[in-house]
C-alpha cells in the first residue's frame, strides 16, 4: 500500500510549506506533491518561519529518531513502508524537535542501562564568574544533576552567595565548554541540562567540564548609586553656601 504522505508538507505536524497554515484546520491550493526547496519562487524562504528542512529516512537513522518518525506516522495515518528508504520534509520547529529526540530518548535510555550501575546524582565542575566583564579565579563546585530544577538551583545559590547582591535570570547568562576548549554551548533550560549532562558523561578521566556564569549588573548599579549620591550631595552645597552668608554678615556686624 503507498504511503499516503504528500513530501509538500511537514511530516510532524500537518503544515503546508509552501503557505505554511495548518492544514489539521485549513485547506489550500499550493500543490503538496512537490518536495519544497530553498530556490522555490514563489516562497519568500528568508522569511521567519519559512524555512524547510528536507530527510532521508533509512535504516541508518538512530533507534530514538525512528521512533519519533513512527509516531508521527501512526498519528497522522501515513502508513509510510519503514523498511524502505524514502523522503521527508519538516517545518523549522519540527526539524528542531527530530534533532532534539535522539538527546531525549538517549536521556531515557541512559536511566533504563543503569539499574545494575551506580547513578550519578552529583558531579563536580569548574565555574567561572565574569561580572561586568572582569573574571573571578575558577573554582570547582559539586552541583546536583539529579533533574535539571535542582541543577538550576545549585548553580544559583552558588552565584548569590559569591556575589554582593542577589540576582534573577535576566541578570546573567550561563554557558559551558568540556575541558574550556571547543565551541561554547547555551545552558538555559531542560534541553540544554540533558545535553550538558550527556556531554559530561562522555569526557575521558582527564577531562572536565568548565561553566561560565557571565553577569552584567553595572548599568543598574551605577543608576541605583547616582540617584543615591545626587541629593547628598546638593545638601552639601548648600549648608556650605548658608554658612559663607552668616559668616559675611557676622563680618560686617563687627566691622560696624
Amino acid at each position: 500500500m503507498s504511503s499516503l504522505y504528500q513530501i509538500g508538507t511537514c511530516f510532524n505536524c500537518q503544515k503546508c510549506l509552501y503557505c505554511f497554515i495548518d492544514l489539521l484546520q485549513e485547506t489550500c491550493n499550493c500543490d503538496i506533491t512537490k518536495k519544497p526547496l530553498r530556490s522555490d519562487a514563489n516562497v519568500d524562504r528568508t522569511k521567519k518561519g519559512y524555512q524547510t528542512h528536507n530527510r532521508h529516512v533509512s535504516s541508518t537513522l538512530s533507534l530514538a529518531q525512528l521512533t519519533f518518525l513512527k509516531e508521527a506516522n501512526e498519528k497522522f495515518g501515513y502508513k509510510q513502508n519503514f523498511s524502505t528508504e524514502f523522503g521527508i520534509s519538516f517545518c523549522s520547529a519540527c526539524n528542531s524537535k527530530y534533532e532534539r529526540s535522539k538527546t531525549k530518548k538517549t536521556k531515557k535510555t541512559f536511566q533504563a542501562s543503569t539499574q545494575n550501575k551506580e547513578i550519578i546524582t552529583q558531579i563536580n565542575v569548574q565555574i567561572i564568574i565574569k561580572k561586568n566583564n572582569e573574571s573571578s579565579p575558577g573554582k570547582w563546585i559539586k552541583l546536583n544533576v539529579q533533574n535539571s530544577t535542582l541543577f538550576y538551583e545549585d548553580l544559583l545559590e552558588y552565584m548569590n552567595k559569591n556575589i554582593e547582591n542577589p540576582i534573577s535570570k535576566d541578570n546573567y547568562i550561563i554557558t559551558y565548554k568540556a575541558n574550556g576548549r571547543g565551541q561554547i554551548m547555551a545552558l538555559d533550560d531542560e534541553d540544554d541540562f540533558v545535553a550538558f549532562f550527556e556531554k559530561y558523561k562522555s569526557l575521558s578521566e582527564s577531562q572536565h567540564m568548565v561553566i561560565y556564569v557571565n553577569i552584567n549588573i553595572k548599568s543598574n548599579n551605577f543608576e541605583h548609586n547616582h540617584k543615591k549620591k545626587a541629593p547628598v550631595s546638593r545638601v552639601y552645597y548648600l549648608f556650605y553656601f548658608f554658612n559663607f552668608i552668616n559668616n559675611f554678615i557676622y563680618l560686617l556686624f563687627i566691622q560696624f
